[in-house]
């Protein structure tokens, strides 16, 4: 199994999910719920002898493939043989040209 790594981006996506079903739900069960099965998901990636996941040729010189898993998209990177990063999740109908535009965007003051 590989190791897993999670970019800060992923990080950042997961807290963000948890606070957005955490409140849309009135439950931090249901949220973590989801948050566990999200890990559940990583975990089987990471399991796989294979690379998984489809090659985003608009990302093509990070080497982020993506892999769908219900309502979300898993964005992951093989940074070798022992390492999977989960480079980040993005949820429902969220614009991936924008996200992904808007990181290699100096932030503004």
């Amino acid at each position: 199994m590989r190791d897993l790594k999670f970019s800060p981006h992923a990080e950042k996506e997961l807290d963000a999910i948890f606070k957005w079903i955490d409140q849309v739900s009135g439950s931090a069960k249901i949220a973590l719920s989801v948050i566990e099965n999200l890990y559940l998901v990583f975990q089987n990636l990471a399991k796989s002898e294979f690379e998984l996941g489809t090659k985003v040729s608009r990302l093509q010189t990070l080497k982020i493939r993506m892999y769908v898993h219900k309502r979300f998209r898993i964005y992951i990177r093989y940074l070798d043989n022992e390492t999977l990063e989960i480079f980040t999740i993005l949820w429902g109908g969220r614009n991936a040209g924008r996200y992904f535009e808007s990181l290699g965007k100096p932030a503004k003051n």
